[in-house]
């Protein structure tokens, strides 16, 4: 019988941290391709094509695969690399992206969508990160003096002079953004919410009344149109617009606000106060989920700064604010990476009790059992994982590292191989797949994998934990 694989299992941290993707026009990012060269490049174009042919059909997996293997043939491809930034991103890792992006970048300078894509990557950190806003301004910069035609790029440089609080700068760019493309998506509401924010309320009004007319289901156009009439005194109109604001978001509390101030302009006294006492409740409600995504932000940003112990405080201080399966499950990754494995257990079983069909927290909790080497245990916690989400790239790759720490060596193959036609540009997956094809004697394909993973992440190191915001996310 084949000796246990002694595996370092790296603790991989992943979704419960992952930013959710900014609100922004999303332009097709049109997948490039290349002029047909010689050798091996020729073959990894063929590759790139395919990759995507795939990606236009949504097959994501097997478009990711293609890429890699362009980048197998050719490592200097920037489009390979490029083409993988953007199945990243819209699998919303990020981080990886921005590598890709970059790697590009580094490949051709001159490259202008893969300078306007990493903007888009850290325009989407930016969301809820300021730290990322001036990498992001720095990237669609380069990318306008690449080419000055890139209405995406002033769209977003206003979007990020927006989380700046710079109204004057946000509406010069949406200016240009409108001058370069009059029917750029959402430039009429953004230009109405920026002119008002900056206090040219007139202006506003004709802006918003635009808005309202092109996105006639948009709550935020009747919103701001309702404030701006408002500033006119003309409150039985703003009270329309700001009632049909309502109708389509309900869950604002600054629209209902808004409106109990108009009906109480027109002598509603009752209906004003029925609208001020939901406003009372709904914050209730959100002081408190405000203060615990707030923990969670820091949370987030003591995982990336490596300060674990605060990252841990915060996440304490958010369950008890919210007793929610995804809280404690992101204490329990934190715990994990800290080396606190028994902790790190209990933290999970109490975010499975609060919810049994939480996925990310069966996850964690096979994590902390194979850290444990009690693999059967975590084999059967990574099969309801999988079970509740069958799409579950982490999840396989673990089930491989559990299987192949107690010398099940075929099934590592199984479970690993499933995890790299998932993800095929995660590292992590490919090293251990060389290794395990190594214990069974195929070496060949062994060594393929090893250079893969190599070739996907020549700094990845197997023996230590790389670092949360590090992580290859699947």
């Amino acid at each position: 019988m084949n000796a246990p694989l002694q595996v370092a299992l790296v603790l991989l941290l992943t979704a419960p941290y992952v930013a959710e993707a900014a609100e922004l026009p999303a332009p097709n990012p049109a997948l490039r391709e290349v002029d047909e060269p010689a050798g091996d490049q020729r073959l990894a174009a063929a590759h790139i094509r395919t990759g995507v042919e795939f990606a236009a059909r949504e097959k994501l997996s097997e478009a990711a695969g293609e890429f890699v293997k362009a980048l197998e043939l050719d490592p200097k491809s920037a489009e390979a690399h490029y083409n993988l930034g953007l199945i990243r991103m819209k699998w919303g890792d990020l981080g990886s992206a921005i590598k890709s992006f970059r790697s590009a970048l580094q490949l051709d300078p001159h490259y202008t969508l893969a300078q306007l894509r990493l903007g888009n990557a850290l325009t989407q950190l930016a969301r809820d990160d300021v730290r990322y806003v001036d990498e992001a301004i720095s990237a669609y910069h380069q990318a306008l003096t690449l080419d000055p035609n890139q209405p995406e790029a002033h769209f977003n440089l206003g979007f990020l002079a927006m989380r700046r609080l710079d109204y004057r700068t946000a509406t010069e760019e949406y200016e240009e953004t409108r001058s370069l493309d009059p029917t750029y998506p959402g430039i009429g509401l953004a230009l109405c919410i920026s002119v008002y924010k900056l206090g040219d309320f007139p202006r506003a009004d004709s802006l918003c009344r635009d808005a309202v007319k092109s996105e006639p289901g948009s709550a935020s156009a009747h919103h701001y149109l309702g404030l701006a009439v408002s500033k006119r005194e003309e409150w039985e109109s703003a009270v329309q617009e700001l009632r049909t604001a309502v109708r389509l978001d309900s869950t604002d509390y600054h629209i209902h606000y808004a409106l109990a101030q108009a009906l109480r302009k027109t002598g509603r006294q009752d209906e004003a106060a029925a609208e001020l006492e939901v406003v009372r409740r709904m914050q209730e409600g959100s002081d408190k989920n405000l203060q615990a995504g707030f923990l969670e932000n820091q949370t987030k940003k003591m995982i990336d700064a490596g300060e674990v112990d605060r990252a841990i405080e915060y996440d304490l201080q958010s369950f008890k604010l919210n007793k929610d399966a995804r809280i404690a499950t992101n204490l329990g990754s934190a715990l994990l990476w800290k080396g606190s494995t028994d902790e790190a257990i209990e933290v999970l079983q109490e975010a499975l009790q609060i919810d049994p069909d939480y996925a990310w927290a069966h996850y964690y909790l096979g994590v902390g059992l194979a850290r444990k080497r009690e693999f059967e245990r975590a084999v059967e916690s990574l099969t309801k994982a999988l079970k509740l989400r069958p799409d579950f790239p982490e999840a396989e790759f673990y089930m491989g590292l559990s299987f192949a720490g107690s010398g099940k060596f075929q099934d590592a193959e199984i479970h690993l191989r499933s995890a790299v036609a998932m993800r095929p540009d995660a590292a992590p997956t490919h090293h251990y797949l060389g290794l395990v094809l190594e214990q069974l004697g195929k070496h060949e394909e062994a060594q393929a994998e090893l250079r893969t993973g190599r070739l996907l992440d020549p700094h990845y190191q197997p023996d230590q934990p790389p670092k949360p915001p590090d992580a290859p996310q699947f």
